[in-house]
């Protein structure tokens, strides 16, 4: 059983380490009962047909979304295609850690439990006198 994945190549990239890579989308053909679970999570989060495309997070989502971006890798083979896979995990998986951050109350720092104080306005008048 083949599959086939097409994602992007940095050719510049390529460039610099004197590969050549006449095309900026690169077909790939896998054996899927080959690749380990992990890399077959990875990889099926991002499919569309055999397009793998980039996984975003926004800011008050509850988790990444696929975009119509395909992944792009420095090399045109399986082992550049999942290190970029797990570099775009890497940054779905932080934005996801700075929401929680984010969400959660500081409890070392009590004064930073309420903030009523900053949203009253302060009258001019009593600022001048």
């Amino acid at each position: 059983m083949i599959m086939k994945l097409r994602f992007k190549l940095d050719q510049g990239d390529a460039l610099r380490q004197g590969v050549d890579a006449p095309t900026s989308v690169v077909t790939i053909e896998v054996n899927p009962t080959q690749l380990m679970q992990e890399e077959r999570n990875l990889l099926a989060d991002r499919m569309d047909g055999i397009d793998v495309r980039q996984l975003r997070y926004s800011a008050g989502e509850k988790k990444p979304y696929v975009t119509t971006d395909h992944i792009t890798a420095n090399l045109g083979n399986y082992e550049a295609l999942m290190a970029a896979v797990r570099a775009n995990d890497a940054q779905c998986q932080s934005g996801l850690k700075e929401q929680a951050r984010a969400t959660t109350p500081d409890r070392s720092k009590p004064w930073l439990r309420s903030t009523a104080w900053f949203t009253k306005p302060c009258a001019p008048s009593a600022v001048l006198r």
